[in-house]
């Protein structure tokens, strides 16, 4: 019971396969198309249109939009951890992409496919350069149900991509989900603490905030955090004092912007922390394996800085086989300078229409 999929499987089992047929299609014109080779361009000219239009975004509107600190440790090469946490959370039984490779058999065989993957990773993460297979999608178009079948605007564009590149756009974006939501709770709390604030007395929300325990004590050991003490948290992150909050919250345009202010000065300054501890690690990185052939030859990966691939290549030339003097950790805003662009969609040359 329950079983939707199941379900459909044994109708079509009971049903058997259907043909397919084609429908004429209507050129740009209104010319109506019935050879097959002119409805896939056809296709491949609608969908050529509909992934390649320029967005011009007004200047204005970047000068009005405020700028938010550089996140230096997106730049932070990708683990192997974080790689076999994203290929578990892909979902099974979806169609793959040009490869045919379904997500099945990399979950299946992710003990032996890791190490390899990983390394294809940091090839392209230090090259700034994606394959044009993972690049590539492949489009199944489905009808809509309604409107004429000739008009291609009826039809839903489905695009297919490599199972690979899924896992690796996986994880820039735990990255990016997990740098926001941290940043949103934070000013979102805080908001909410000055909206208490100007409450009633004898509201509840602010009782239970502004309330202490009348009698006894909390619990030995560590106790919960209360969320009172996640608020206090967000506003020692932010710098402010927690016996003058009150004075602050009053005035709603003079908090939030006080909030704004400090949380984005705060990322400011934990990202500079960041990039110098990066800096601190590289550096070590390239004494050790100058100092050192055995280090040299037993450390898997050696990021360093382009300022300092001279010294590794003179590390090299005098034997050390594995100083890995090419491997340069670019920054993110060079990475995207360097790209040629998204996610290229190359139309497949077999459509179905359903």
């Amino acid at each position: 019971m329950g079983n939707i999929r199941k379900m459909y499987e044994k109708i079509r089992v009971a049903i058997g396969p259907t043909a397919k047929k084609l429908v004429p299609l209507r050129s740009a014109t209104g010319e109506q198309l019935t050879d097959k080779k002119k409805q896939i361009e056809r296709w491949v000219e609608r969908y050529s249109n509909l992934y390649s239009k320029e967005r011009h975004v007004d200047g204005q509107l970047r000068e009005i939009i405020p700028q938010l600190p550089e996140m230096t440790e997106l730049d932070i090469p990708p683990t192997e951890e974080e790689l076999a946490i994203a290929i578990e959370e892909l979902a099974s039984r979806k169609a793959p992409g040009n490869d045919n490779i379904p997500a099945e058999v990399v979950k299946e065989n992710k003990a032996f496919l890791l190490p390899y993957l990983h390394k294809l990773l940091m090839t392209c993460w230090l090259e700034a350069e994606i394959p044009q297979d993972m690049r590539d999608a492949k489009i199944t178009i489905l009808y809509k149900n309604k409107g004429d079948k000739g008009d291609c605007n009826n039809y839903r564009g489905i695009s297919l991509l490599s199972i690979t590149g899924k896992a690796f756009a996986r994880i820039i974006l735990k990255r990016l989900q997990k740098l926001a939501m941290t940043s949103i709770l934070c000013m979102r709390r805080l908001r909410w603490l000055r909206h208490v604030k100007r409450m009633d007395d004898s509201r509840i929300p602010k009782q239970l905030l502004y309330g202490e325990l009348s009698q006894g004590k909390r619990q030995r050991g560590r106790p919960k955090l209360r969320y009172k003490d996640a608020c206090k948290t967000s506003l020692s992150k932010c710098e402010i004092d927690v016996k003058t909050k009150d004075e602050i919250a009053v005035d709603r345009t003079k908090w939030r912007a006080t909030v704004k202010e400090l949380l984005c000065s705060k990322i400011a300054s934990g990202t500079t922390r960041l990039r110098n501890v990066s800096d601190e690690r590289k550096t070590t990185a390239v004494q050790n394996a100058a100092a050192s052939p055995w280090y040299a030859n037993t450390v898997a990966e050696a990021v360093v800085p382009r300022s300092e691939e001279s010294a590794m290549k003179e590390a090299a030339s005098k034997g050390l086989s594995r100083a890995y003097h090419e491997m340069t950790l670019l920054s993110l805003t060079d990475r995207l300078k360097r790209r040629k662009g998204p996610y290229n969609t190359r139309v497949n040359s077999t459509f179905y229409a359903y």
